[in-house]
């Protein structure tokens, strides 16, 4: 299974600190959905006053609605397939070399205040997603510029030179020494094109599951591989409001959130493996994954602190190993 299944699985058979007689309690998560009925009509928010509207412009709206899905779909489709084929992220020191996924990987983890989070996601009318994503394009622009300026510096001793224009001798490499790199980028303007393989969860219920649910022949959160995955651009430059990374992601999760390519790509990886093998479809998901800076991926865990074995557990932080990139968040 997935990493709903499994991590569904594995708190089925946790308890709760408190009340060690009970399961731990799973956040819920429940669809956004636009009902539109005969009487009722929706309501848009607009700076804290509701406005009613009318069927005609329902109508208007479902129609815009409909279109917008339609080409973000498109887009989404076509930039897979054309990523599979061709197009591959900017060099920079975070992307991945051929063969990276057989390297050891270090495990590193920080813990990040939920509040902060909360007060960031109302600031911009967003979501805790949209907060994540704002945090590692600032994090991944302050490393690459930081990258760059001490590649740079290094690059002067290579050829002799110092920081006061004298010459001295020196050497420096700047490959790691397998001879699998290609030339890394020298500035952050150079960054064109850096994006993130997103794994999304293609059930109807979204979030982790009570476990008998997932069991459930008839639940729309069944037990196995369900994971589809999107290619979502991160910004990489300099703002001078932090807060603008994370509204310039909101935008493109926006985007993302009304496309329908990561149902796409779940039903072509099984319609690949059904007619050429697994093989095949692995081939496939390599391409896209490869040609990409790193992996996104999280979960909403459990809301009391939990217990393995009458042992508590203070953090659940699952991963994933053998994926052709260098850097999984």
């Amino acid at each position: 299974g997935d990493g709903t299944s499994l991590l569904s699985l594995f708190l089925a058979c946790t308890r709760r600190v408190d009340k060690p007689e009970l399961l731990p309690t799973i956040p819920s998560q429940p669809r956004r959905t636009f009902n539109v009925q005969d009487r009722d009509m929706p309501i848009i928010q607009v700076k804290h006053r509701s406005l009613h509207i009318g069927p005609l412009w329902t109508l208007l709206f479902l129609i815009r609605r409909f279109f917008l899905v339609l080409w973000y779909t498109i887009v989404d489709i076509c930039m897979l397939l054309a990523t599979c084929l061709w197009k591959d992220d900017s060099q920079t020191p975070i992307k991945g070399f051929p063969g990276v996924e057989f390297h050891p990987k270090i495990l590193a983890h920080a813990t990040v205040c939920f509040e902060d989070l909360v007060m960031v996601k109302r600031a911009i009318n967003g979501t805790i997603n949209d907060v994540i994503f704002g945090m590692l394009s600032a994090g991944l622009s302050r490393y690459l510029q930081h990258r760059f300026a001490e590649d740079s510096l290094k690059e002067n001793l290579k050829y002799g030179e110092t920081e006061n224009g004298k010459k001295r001798k020196g050497e420096y490499c700047s490959n790691i020494g397998n001879g699998l790199e290609k030339q890394h980028l020298k500035s952050l303007s150079q960054v064109r094109l850096l994006r993130a393989s997103a794994l999304m969860n293609t059930r109807q219920s979204p979030g982790l599951q009570d476990l008998y649910l997932m069991m459930d022949k008839g639940s729309n959160a069944r037990w196995g591989n369900e994971m589809g995955y999107l290619l979502i651009p991160l910004f990489v430059g300099e703002c001078s409001d932090p807060l603008e990374y994370v509204r310039l992601a909101k935008t493109r999760n926006d985007q993302k959130k009304m496309s329908l390519a990561a149902r796409c790509t779940y039903v072509s990886g099984a319609l690949i493996m059904m007619l050429f093998g697994a093989k095949a479809a692995a081939m496939f998901t390599y391409r896209c994954t490869s040609h990409a800076t790193l992996s996104v991926s999280n979960m909403a865990g459990p809301l009391e602190q939990v217990q393995f074995a009458n042992n508590p557990i203070t953090h659940i932080i699952p991963t994933v190993h053998g994926q052709p990139q260098s850097l999984c968040v």
